[in-house]
């Protein structure tokens, strides 16, 4: 029995990793000075928090981020690199460690009303964006930040949060069906 756990959580680190890297290439870009691209990265972060322990989540970003240093061409666009975590977009990979840490302590096997899940996501997307433009105050100052690493992006992330919001409604109604 502890053997079929173990596997169970490999494949679903593996796949939610997967996951991730495939969201990173479902990609349209604001041009905005320089070309900004809009990945469904945030949105597999909510999902693979809230269905993921949040070890196990945690485990499932590093891997993807850990890939993506290396050479594989996980992140956005098909890029990789270590230049691409250190770089002006930086903040926004290292946010999805504390937003899919926070999704899954909060939600995950909770099945909280929809309510408190859409807040939730709200606030974990939000520790996103802040990443983001925290980084990227460093290199264009504050004012600059906002502009170009907040503003282009948040109809995006109402979108996605929406999305996931909508997955788990169906998942939560599906398996109260089931339970029923």
């Amino acid at each position: 029995m502890k053997n079929q756990n173990v596997i169970k959580d490999i494949t679903s680190v593996v796949i939610s990793s997967l996951g991730l890297a495939i969201a990173s290439q479902i990609s349209f870009d604001i041009q905005l000075g320089e070309s900004i691209p809009i990945t469904g990265q945030s949105f597999a972060i909510l999902i693979i928090g809230y269905f993921l322990s949040w070890r196990l989540a945690l485990i499932a970003v590093l891997i993807y981020i850990i890939c993506g240093v290396i050479g594989l061409p996980v992140f956005a666009e098909a890029s990789s690199g270590l230049d691409k975590l250190i770089g002006k977009s930086g903040g926004y990979l290292i946010g999805f460690l504390p937003a899919v840490f926070v999704v899954s302590k909060w939600e995950y096997g909770k099945f909280n009303d929809l309510i408190i899940t859409l807040q939730t996501l709200i606030f974990s997307t939000g520790i996103i964006l802040l990443f983001g433009v925290l980084r990227l105050s460093m290199d264009l100052g504050l004012p600059m930040a906002i502009e170009y690493g907040l503003k282009p992006f948040w109809i995006g992330a109402i979108i996605k949060i929406l999305l996931a919001l909508l997955v788990i409604y169906f998942y939560s109604s599906e398996r109260k069906k089931l339970i029923l």
